[in-house]
């Protein structure tokens, strides 16, 4: 695996996080080619399941540069905090025109049309009164004739036993959402006509799922840097983002279509028509004129913004990057208006005003500094039980890198939290500080060690009285030889909650579905959601109250086994309640073939909350033959 040595790389379990998304984006890049892939929110540390497939390295705080180095597929796991992405990279040959005669289908060498993808089925084991999960994950594609490629995808879940959804979302370990996609890629262009991502802006639709008609075309590429866009054309079903936690949803259709198009000048215009579900206790739906338009000063200056007109309201973006050989920067600003129709499908939580700027200064290969600050308040709409928030952000990183085998990373962050409930006369904040520092050494070619410190403080902004302060350490000790590896790690953390105390001053913080589990147990539901409340307050890092965990974890391959193995040992108290766990997991990954492949996980934990699970998954992956499995 490779690593990135951006700080420490966190220790990722199985349940100790929750993913915030519901799949993974898939990229994919031509062999001797570079991908440039952008993090908005920031980089701490990243991680390369095979990177005998492709290398990935830090270009600065918000850029990884991925290099193709052969055909095949591996998974980039990037944490910021306690978020985690997850990136299918495909690594494919550069595209050959064949000779063909009588439109005949294109093939590979042994005769057969080019098909690739996988498909896997996962059962998870209910877990604490929770229902059994099936789930079932496709995505397959086939070359025809005159460089077409088929493709399918779609992940499809079931519910066995326990009926309590609202369970699965306040308890479970992952998200699933039913989805089916079918489309059509030429050279020219892309046709879906099931399930697709519509990401025309971040403004107002970014990687939002419909279900109908779906067109982009794919102009040329220009002489300068400049990315262009061609028509897109989309109707269906509009799909509010799960995350949100809403049911509102309703009918969509647009077009954005270029009107001027050079080597460094783009401009879009086209329009949006939303009908919100009858049932919707949003705003208004209607339709929006929309402009985008992105310009090249020059090779390192280059600015894009957008425009959106309706209801009578204006919402609008804008951005600037720059980036030279040894530094850079970056600042956006966005305004969306309340009144907005895409509110009225879950597009957007609310009116939104955000601010973000990021500097970087990256003098040589082993000094990276980076300085950031962004802001963001949601105006929440008229009948929503959520409430209004306003966060902003300042943070500042150095990484120095000592010898060629140790370095350190050095950080700082400043958070100010505000929240107030339509009708209510409560007002809670919070501002935090932390500063942490961290220490990454390779002493020879097997060992390694990880070592992080950070403090913590925290008040709350109206009374001005000290709600937290406190620390955490965390050491990582690696050993890794032919192909096994054994790793000790031991933390300990002590703190007061300070967000626990958002949600217990203020639970019409949490989304509708999650109150009730939370009136019925407040004890509960904060134990058992300690690590998730993050994710329902976006970009909010969750103070800890005192806890002291230490494990070990192996791992071995053996011919066409993986086996891994996990356990230890918690020991920790919130809300005066002691909690002592031991926790122990064993995994065997299974390749039968070069096609197919079989994964167990069983774990269990001993202690206040005894609980025990097991997964069991299944994959096959198209276009490979193998020892009496494959399907081609």
């Amino acid at each position: 695996m490779q690593n990135g040595a951006i700080q420490p790389t966190p220790e990722i379990r199985p349940g100790s996080e929750l993913p915030l998304q519901t799949e993974a984006t898939r990229i994919k890049v031509e062999i001797g080619e570079k991908y440039e892939l952008q993090i908005a929110t920031g980089v701490d540390s990243f991680m390369v399941v095979s990177p005998e497939v492709a290398s990935v390295e830090s270009k600065n705080r918000f850029t990884l540069s991925i290099s193709a180095i052969k055909t095949g597929e591996t998974i980039l796991l990037v944490t910021y905090g306690r978020r985690r992405y997850t990136y299918v990279v495909e690594i494919v040959r550069k595209p050959v025109a064949p000779i063909r005669r009588n439109n005949t289908p294109a093939q590979n060498e042994s005769g057969a049309p080019e098909t690739s993808g996988s498909i896997s089925v996962l059962y998870a084991q209910g877990v604490d009164g929770g229902p059994s999960v099936i789930r079932q994950n496709l995505d397959y594609r086939r070359t025809l004739s005159n460089n077409r490629t088929l493709r399918v995808s779609g992940e499809m879940f079931k519910l066995v036993g326990n009926q309590n959804v609202g369970l699965v979302v306040a308890r479970g370990q992952d998200f699933a959402v039913n989805r089916l996609g079918l489309g059509l890629d030429t050279p020219t262009k892309s046709i879906d006509i099931l399930e697709s991502q519509v990401a025309i802006s971040p403004l107002s639709l970014n990687s939002f799922t419909i279900r109908g008609f779906h067109l982009i075309s794919r102009p040329a590429a220009a002489k300068g840097k400049l990315q262009h866009k061609g028509v897109e054309v989309y109707a269906g079903l509009a799909r509010p983002a799960f995350g949100f936690f809403d049911q509102n949803g309703g009918m969509l259709a647009g077009a954005m279509v270029p009107v001027i198009s050079s080597d460094k000048l783009q401009v879009r215009t086209g329009f949006t028509a939303i009908s919100p579900d009858k049932n919707s206790r949003y705003t208004e739906g209607g339709a929006v004129l929309q402009a985008d338009a992105a310009y090249v000063l020059t090779n390192e200056i280059s600015v894009n913004g957008e425009i959106a007109a309706a209801n009578g309201d204006l919402s609008w973006r804008g951005r600037i990057d720059i980036k030279f050989a040894k530094y850079g920067a970056f600042g956006e600003v966005t305004r969306l208006s309340r009144s907005s129709p895409f509110n009225s499908i879950g597009a957007q939580p609310g009116g939104r005003d955000s601010e973000s700027l990021a500097l970087y200064w990256r003098p040589n290969r082993r000094l990276r500094t980076s300085l950031g600050y962004n802001h963001t308040q949601v105006l929440r709409l008229s009948g929503s039980r959520l409430a209004d928030f306003d966060r902003s952000r300042f943070f500042g990183n150095v990484d120095l890198g000592i010898t060629k085998n140790s370095s350190i990373n050095l950080r700082f962050t400043e958070q100010n939290i505000d929240s107030t409930f339509a009708g209510s006369s409560m007002n809670f904040g919070i501002k935090t500080r932390s500063i942490s520092m961290g220490n990454t050494h390779r002493f020879n070619r097997n060992w390694s060690n990880t070592v992080e410190g950070r403090v913590i403080f925290s008040r709350e902004n109206s009374a001005n009285e000290e709600l937290e302060k406190g620390f955490s350490f965390k050491e990582q000790l690696r050993y890794s030889y032919r192909g096994a590896s054994l790793t000790g790690y031991l933390g300990y953390t002590h703190n007061t909650p300070s967000l626990t105390s958002l949600i217990v001053r203020n639970p019409q913080l949490l989304p509708p579905v999650l109150q009730a589990a939370f009136a019925l147990d407040p004890g509960l539901f904060l134990r058992t959601n300690r690590d998730r409340l993050q994710f329902l307050l976006n970009d909010v890092e969750l103070p800890q109250t005192r806890n002291f965990e230490a494990g070990i974890r192996a791992q071995k391959n053996i011919s066409r086994l993986t086996i891994m193995a996990d356990a230890r040992y918690n020991n920790g108290e919130i809300f005066a309640v002691n909690q002592r766990n031991l926790y122990t997991s064993a995994s065997v990954g299974i390749r039968l073939d070069k096609a197919n492949a079989l994964n167990v996980t069983g774990w269990t934990t001993v202690g206040n909350n005894s609980q025990s699970g097991l997964t069991v998954s299944f994959s096959h992956r198209f276009g490979t033959s193998g020892d009496g499995f494959g399907i081609s």
